[in-house]
């Protein structure tokens, strides 16, 4: 079996987005770190076409360009458009914490669950 390549990115600015502003907000779209399908679909080819990336690389893709990522002790992404906000995880967390808490009878941080 030949190792196969990986494409990585987070957010692209289509329709699944665009048209659906409750999910925007959910989730943290940004249209400004979002990258278009044009260059997703550039670097696709350019993955599989570029003699440079070996099978088994991933290559993240982000609206600072892209990186190949390693196999171990890959330092986490910087660019903009790369990470969720803290305040969007905190948000998409807080049913799952709350039912946790009402499953467990307290508050959740005799358990080690803040918020």
């Amino acid at each position: 079996m030949s190792p196969t390549n990986a494409h990585a990115f987070r957010m692209v600015q289509t329709p699944l987005w665009t048209d659906y502003p409750e999910k925007m907000k959910q989730f943290g779209y940004d249209p400004a770190t979002a990258v278009t399908p044009e260059i997703v679909a550039e670097t696709m080819i350019e993955l599989v076409t570029n003699g440079q990336y070996p099978g088994g690389t991933c290559l993240e893709v982000s609206i600072s360009g892209t990186r190949s990522l390693g196999v171990w002790n890959i330092e986490p992404p910087k660019s903009s458009g790369t990470r969720v906000p803290q305040e969007v995880m905190d948000q998409n967390y807080a049913p799952m914490i709350s039912l946790m808490r009402k499953e467990r009878g307290g508050s959740g941080s005799e358990n080690g669950v803040k918020g």
